[in-house]
């Protein structure tokens, strides 16, 4: 796993603290052990999604040049992603996709690149 602590602390040491309450909640529930360790787990998979899917998502106009390179349309990236033509349009403008989506367009994005020409 790459770390991540030198780019984001302040970010890590919240999460961290985050998840250090969440597990304290999670005492408190009659769930079996396995059930608390998995939720705990995907609380911070999926805290460490969100920080890559940031780090990785590249400038805006190379989102841009990556999708014509692949000689993808808005409107294939749009609907590949749940989106709107126009919502992959101001994300290439600089508008920063909501988290929900950022991770998928962070990772069609890199496999266009490979893709590309």
């Amino acid at each position: 796993m790459e770390d991540l602590s030198s780019e984001y602390p302040l970010f890590l040491t919240l999460a961290s603290i985050a998840c250090s309450i969440v597990g304290e909640f999670l005492e408190t529930l009659p769930l079996k052990a396995e059930v608390k360790a998995k939720m705990t787990t995907i609380g911070v998979d999926d805290l460490l999604e969100r920080i890559r899917s940031r780090r990785d998502l590249p400038t805006e106009g190379e989102r841009r040049r990556i999708r014509e390179g692949a000689g993808v349309s808005l409107r294939d990236v749009g609907d590949a992603l749940g989106v709107s033509h126009t919502a992959v349009a101001a994300w290439e403008s600089g508008t920063r996709p909501r988290q929900q989506h950022a991770t998928a367009y962070a990772n069609l994005l890199e496999e266009l690149r490979r893709l590309g020409p």
